[in-house]
């Protein structure tokens, strides 16, 4: 479904550019019409959720969570090189988590 297109058609203010949060509430309240969802944004969670809390501190969301260090990490690569890497990442079967002094984006190489 296009999201644009729905809130134009309806009338409904649109940036064209859509966070986790309305994405996620869409996709809970006409979840026939949404078939999924993909965005490089991190998906939304009350603070201090119960479903991180016990996840290692290599876990992504952790990592990028900190200030320029998503920046930082991303910036090394051009963006066709990130893009790449950020797939073979998630096409995986397990959750990235890195080791203690590695970055992100650089579990591709393993």
């Amino acid at each position: 479904m296009n999201i644009c297109g729905y809130y134009t058609s309806n009338s409904l203010p649109s940036q064209g550019s859509f966070n986790s949060i309305e994405l996620t509430c869409f996709s809970l309240f006409f979840p026939a019409r949404v078939t999924g969802i993909v965005s490089f944004d991190v998906h939304f969670l009350p603070p201090n959720s119960i479903r991180h809390r016990d996840l290692p501190e290599g876990f992504y969301i952790l990592r990028w969570k900190e200030n320029g260090r998503a920046e930082a990490d991303f910036g090394r690569y051009n963006v066709n090189t990130v893009l790449s890497r950020i797939y073979t990442l998630f096409s995986r079967s397990g959750i990235p988590i890195a080791k203690k002094h590695q970055e992100i984006m650089n579990m591709v190489d393993e």
